[in-house]
């Protein structure tokens, strides 16, 4: 199994960890544990190929509304009228699909003052 040791966007070293991916489909949200490269400088999670396909699978499930084998965890929501003000920023759009070799999820591109750009 090869491992990501630098960080294909930003080029910064790459932790082997588990974190925890949120999968939509439908009105169902899935939590799932997996094991990941995650850059420890921008937060880029890479995982490989193997889980890739799995997530892939779950994420079909959803989508397909079989989750009769998923264990609930408590409820979901969705708060409207917070009164956070928001960014008018859309959210980046969703991540490549599964399966195709390693899969990489970008966080968020951040700019500190006196950068000329993201990470």
């Amino acid at each position: 199994m090869s491992r990501e040791e630098l960080c294909p966007y930003c080029g910064g070293e790459t932790c082997y960890k588990d974190v925890e991916r949120l999968l939509r489909g439908g009105n169902d949200v899935a939590v799932v544990t997996v094991p990941a490269d995650v850059c420890l400088r921008c937060g880029t999670q890479i995982y490989e190929h193997d889980i890739s396909v799995k997530l892939e699978g779950i994420q079909r499930k959803l989508d397909l509304g079989q989750t009769e084998e998923f264990q609930p965890l408590g409820r979901y929501f969705q708060v409207v009228n917070s009164g956070i003000p928001l960014t008018g920023i859309t959210a980046r759009p969703n991540p490549p699909p599964f399966g195709r070799g390693k899969v990489v999820i970008p966080r968020r591109e951040t700019t500190t003052p006196g950068d000329s750009g993201g990470v």
